[in-house]
């Protein structure tokens, strides 16, 4: 019987097998036993690596580590500074570290490693942990700014951060340079030009300053403080605004006040840098200002509403606005640097020196500056002369959008032709005055405001709101409008001129407000007449359905025909039978109140039209609301009728008997007011008359839903004999002739037009036959 001899593969034995013939494939692989070496020691928890027991020291042939034997004497339980080493690695000395490490019990870790000073004297796994001490900050607080000066920047801090606005590409230009103005450096700039060092491009920050002042609150105070004692902000003043830090503090508006730019991120992080930057810890300042002539070419024909003189002013406000709200808040202002850069004039050295002087001449007003300097006035144009946006990187590390909003960049300054330096008599002499009023001691970081400036704010406050109103004083340009006028009067302190000037446009609102009370004159005047010609019924004083109106056109229509117009227009009427009008007793009623309303309306003559419309309102809204006002008023009407028609009556049966043929009535008799006594008129008669007819025969109504009426024939006659009994018999037919009408006009007056001087024809009898027509007498 064959066996096979066993097989180790490290700790792996092959039993045997009965099997004569075993292949290799038909072995049997037995479950896997690893068996430890007898000489392998466990690890101590205080010293894995096994520092005490073994050297610490390395080959210098093998770079490892070398595994001699230390003897007893180092296992001692003694903390030994450096790790013991055999004998031929004494030269290779690592200083020993106990973990400093503390437990959530207090017990300390107390592993031995290699330690590596001044670092931490903390193990491999408690290295880097939040609770770990911070011996940075128990160093003096030099030691500390002298460390933070190396992640600070040594360059001004300024808005020219786009790869256009380098410098470059700002080449010099002999050009811009006036004749007579060509000093010995500018012509040694002109030999070499490259003594001239441009701006280095990049970042002004070795560092993210962002990561700096992340680390805690201590380091990013003590960073800030710093960077504002040492850095230099600079501010440019251009055409475009005034920038600082990549943002545009101050931007061109219109005479109202509004801007010409939409509002969008880029003024939400200006808002955001304004409420948020340490204006009072800034210490050191560079104001950069350039002025451009923006006029139009010789050679072209289009005129210019560019102005020298305005822009200039411009350019002094945006200098008087950084005085007072950026300069005058830092409260221990140490170094400032103002530099002026005229681009394209060609002024003489006398009118650069006063135009000079009125552009920083507000500086004056600062006071406590140790160090003020003006540096000099400079020649040149940007070769990329434009305001650009630039985007910055996203911030992986803020809370913050991925995508922080834009920021400005601006062309650097120029310095290329130097035009006035110090060196300069007169350049001297204005600048020691300068420095003097500035560098003086005051309570207050700048001068107190002369009335005349806060007179100027006021000014243009109204003027912004007059444009919208009379846009008539937008209508000057240049040098003659008025906000340039006042402040060239404010700037001057003059307050004569500025009197002068705000009685002038005090006259425009005074013209204004002139033209609109005509135009309220004139339209209370259209109101008027157009209320005045309303002579209709009102809506609330008739009624909806009246039984005794007849369908006739002519009956409901309330315009009278006047014969002689007619017959002026042509229109033949000689042979049309005008049928008298019907008026029923509520138009009756209407034409008396709107007679005694005309009256009340004369006596308010004197009252103002609002409130006599107030009053009038108030009075028919007050007689509405009365239930039995309309009752009673109809009741009085009633009883005045009847009076009047007995008087009527005996008048005309007194005149028959003397001879007289018509009767005239006045005025006042034809429509008196609802409180008159007596109603004496042609159309009361008419008015009695349809109220006689609605009285007597009812049936006959043509509008009544009763038993049908007699025959034309027979209706003619009835409404003889109705006539003639509601007239008492006493009307003569001579009285009217042929071809007269009765007309009213709009005012309410009766007149008799002549027409045609034909008899009437003869009285019709009253039918008093048999039927339904039959009337009893």
């Amino acid at each position: 019987m064959a066996s096979a001899t066993p097989i180790h593969f490290g700790f792996v034995r092959l039993e045997e097998s009965s099997s004569p013939e075993q292949s290799v494939s038909g072995l049997e692989l037995s479950p896997t036993r690893i068996e430890a070496p007898a000489s392998v020691e466990p690890k101590d928890a205080k010293d894995p690596e096994g520092f005490l027991k073994r050297c610490s020291g390395y080959n210098k042939k093998t770079k490892l580590r070398c595994g001699a034997s230390i003897g007893k004497r180092s296992q001692q339980n003694t903390q030994a500074t450096y790790l013991p080493t055999c004998s031929n690695h004494r030269d290779q000395q690592s200083f020993a570290g106990w973990c400093q490490h503390q437990h959530a019990g207090g017990k300390r870790c107390g592993r031995l490693f290699r330690w590596v000073r001044p670092y931490f004297e903390l193990c491999g796994d408690h290295q880097g942990l939040p609770d770990s001490p911070c011996y940075f900050l128990k160093l003096p607080l030099e030691l500390r700014h002298e460390i933070f000066r190396y992640l600070l920047p040594t360059k001004p801090i300024g808005s020219s951060t786009a790869a256009l606005h380098d410098g470059l590409d700002d080449e010099f230009d002999a050009a811009h340079v006036p004749n007579g103005l060509m000093t010995a450096r500018t012509r040694a700039l002109i030999i070499n030009p490259h003594h001239v060092a441009p701006p280095g491009p990049g970042s002004v920050f070795p560092t993210p300053l962002v990561d700096l002042l992340l680390v805690n609150r201590q380091i990013c105070h003590e960073v800030k403080d710093l960077l504002y004692s040492i850095a230099t902000f600079t501010i440019d003043v251009r055409k475009d605004g005034t920038f600082m830090c990549g943002r545009r503090l101050l931007e061109p508006r219109r005479a109202d006040g509004s801007s010409h730019f939409l509002a969008d991120e880029a003024d939400e992080a200006k808002e955001r840098f304004l409420r948020t930057f340490d204006w009072a810890a800034v210490k050191n300042y560079s104001v950069d200002i350039l002025l451009e002539n923006w006029s139009c070419p010789p050679h072209q024909t289009q005129a210019s509403t560019w102005d020298e003189e305005v822009e200039i002013y411009d350019i002094r406000d945006y200098v008087s606005v950084v005085v007072s709200g950026i300069l005058a808040k830092s409260h221990h202002l140490c170094k400032l640097q103002v530099r002026l850069c005229l681009a394209d004039f060609k002024w003489q050295e006398e009118q650069i020196m006063t135009n000079a002087k009125l552009i920083v001449s507000p500086f004056e007003r600062l006071r406590n500056v140790r160090q003020p300097h003006l540096a000099g006035v400079f020649f040149g144009r940007p070769y990329h002369n434009s305001m650009l946006s630039v985007q910055r990187p996203p911030h992986s590390t803020t809370k913050g959008p991925l995508n922080p909003p834009p920021i400005c960049s601006v062309p650097p300054f120029l310095t290329h032709l130097p035009v006035m330096l110090p060196g300069m008599a007169a350049f001297d002499a204005y600048t020691a005055d300068w420095a003097r009023c500035m560098s003086a001691s005051s309570s207050a970081p700048v001068c107190k405001k002369p009335p005349i400036r806060e007179m100027f704010t006021e000014f243009k406050d109204f003027y912004s709101k007059l444009s919208n109103i009379v846009p008539d004083i937008t209508y000057r340009n240049g040098r003659h409008t008025f906000l340039h006028r006042a402040r060239v009067a404010r700037e001057q302190e003059n307050v004569a001129q500025f009197r002068h000037l705000r009685n002038e446009l005090i006259q425009f609102w005074y013209a204004y407000v002139e033209q609109e009370e005509r135009k309220k004159t004139d339209m209370n005047s259209r109101l008027s007449k157009m209320l005045d010609t309303d002579t209709y019924p009102s809506h609330e004083w008739e009624e909806s359905s009246n039984p005794t109106r007849r369908n006739s056109s002519a009956a409901q229509s309330p315009v009278v025909l006047n014969a002689l117009t007619m017959a002026k227009e042509g229109i033949p009427m000689t042979g049309n039978h005008i049928a008298p009008s019907e008026h029923n007793f509520g138009e009756m009623q209407l034409r008396q109140y709107r007679e005694w309303h005309r009256l009340m309306r004369h006596q308010r003559q004197g009252v103002p039209a609002g409130v006599q419309y107030q009053q009038s309102q108030d009075l028919a809204r007050a007689h509405h609301q009365e239930a039995q006002y309309y009752a009673q008023q109809q009741s009085q009407l009633h009883a005045q009728n009847i009076a009047a028609l007995r008087e009527l009556s005996t008048r005309r049966a007194e005149n028959a008997n003397n001879g007289v043929t018509s009767i005239t009535s006045s005025t006042s008799d034809l429509y008196a007011p609802p409180s008159s006594s007596l109603l004496r008129s042609s159309a009361d008669t008419a008015l009695t008359y349809q109220t006689v007819n609605s009285q007597l025969l009812p049936g006959f109504n043509p509008n009544a839903s009763s038993e049908p009426g007699p025959s034309l024939t027979k209706k003619q006659k009835i409404d003889s004999g109705i006539e003639e009994a509601a007239y008492g018999g006493m009307i003569a037919h001579t009285d009217v002739p042929m071809g007269v009408a009765v007309d009213v006009n709009v005012n309410g007056v009766e007149t008799l037009l002549q027409g045609n001087s034909s008899s009437m024809p003869p009285p019709i009898t009253p039918y008093v036959g048999k039927g339904k027509g039959k009337m009893e007498m």
